[in-house]
């Protein structure tokens, strides 16, 4: 071998390594957030799910026995994520049910008078008995009708 003759080496430079690591960076950054809204649209769409259809249960009970039952209808495994919260009035003529998911920060609930309410993010929390009933006809604060 001659003396002096550098050889080409293979492989990536430390500046070449640190721009790839900080371009990914970037991209994680700008894609996690849109993942997560994502992800909380999608539990908020479950959770919507789960408290419709026992509010359609509890429409087909209420039709054959003239009131709503002193307990929520029963869901499937799929829901086991979701805390349900059932109420129902003095007169059992009316009800309200609500379904949460704490850990994403989900709120869905529905009554007899057609109320229709939930709330998703940061400072979503379902409301109390008391500002989501039975009889309420309109969303409670934090909330909006879906």
């Amino acid at each position: 071998m001659r003396a002096g003759v550098m050889r080409k080496k293979n492989g990536f430079t430390l500046i070449e390594l640190m721009i790839t690591v900080a371009v990914i960076g970037i991209l994680a950054a700008i894609a996690y957030p849109s993942f997560i809204d994502y992800v909380r649209k999608t539990k908020f769409a479950h959770a919507k799910d789960g408290v419709m259809q026992i509010g359609a249960q509890l429409e087909r009970l209420v039709a054959q026995a003239s009131s709503y039952p002193s307990a929520q209808p029963a869901l499937g495994n799929e829901y086991a994520d979701v805390t349900f919260s059932y109420g129902r009035s003095d007169t059992n003529r009316d009800y309200s049910l609500g379904g949460a998911m704490t850990s994403w920060k989900v709120w869905v609930g529905i009554n007899s008078k057609g109320t229709r309410c939930g709330c998703s993010g940061g400072s979503c929390e379902a409301p109390s008995s008391s500002s989501f009933g039975a009889t309420t006809t309109s969303c409670p604060s934090g909330t909006s009708a879906f």
